[in-house]
């Protein structure tokens, strides 16, 4: 299986290597790092889905609750219908610049980022009490983001009420 991620603004390689790091770090530990790469070159890309990998074996874009059906035989025995792949992409939306930020700092990758990748106007916070500011920026930032779903928001702001009884 591939995870492919799609970024609203550009980063430099070494931050996506960062981001890549951490999530085998803390996801997928049994997954060697020669199986994780970063690919910054657009003609290195790999042909999308669908593709046919061998006689009567597909691959394809998949939902994430359908992933698990891939478990022991990971292909299509038939073509993916091209409007199904056009409909499962086309609700998809690049990653925003702040929600990847707040992915390096849950990553625990964020302070080894330069300074000058880090998003300008953020204060410095102590590490101990990183992860809960940068949840909170970030739970903020759901809630506040109009081209967000309404229901994401709702429940961005269910957290924050959840963490302000908490706290």
């Amino acid at each position: 299986m591939q995870l492919w991620f799609s970024l609203a603004s550009p980063t430099l390689p070494s931050e996506g290597e960062l981001f890549l790091q951490g999530l085998r770090a803390r996801y997928l530990p049994h997954v060697g790092p020669t199986h994780v790469r970063l690919i910054a070159d657009a003609a290195q890309l790999p042909s999308a889905p669908p593709l046919e990998i061998g006689p009567d074996r597909w691959s394809a874009f998949v939902a994430p609750d359908l992933a698990s059906v891939f478990a022991d035989t990971p292909w299509l025995d038939l073509p993916p219908n091209d409007e199904g792949q056009a409909a499962l992409l086309r609700t998809l939306e690049p990653i925003r610049q702040v929600a990847f930020e707040a992915a390096l700092s849950q990553l625990g990758v964020a302070e080894e980022l330069p300074a000058d990748l880090k998003l300008p106007g953020l204060p410095e916070v102590p590490a101990s009490e990183q992860w809960g500011t940068e949840a909170e920026r970030f739970l903020r930032g759901v809630m506040n983001d109009e081209s967000v779903p309404m229901a994401l928001r709702i429940e961005a702001a269910k957290a924050l009420l959840g963490h302000a009884r908490r706290s």
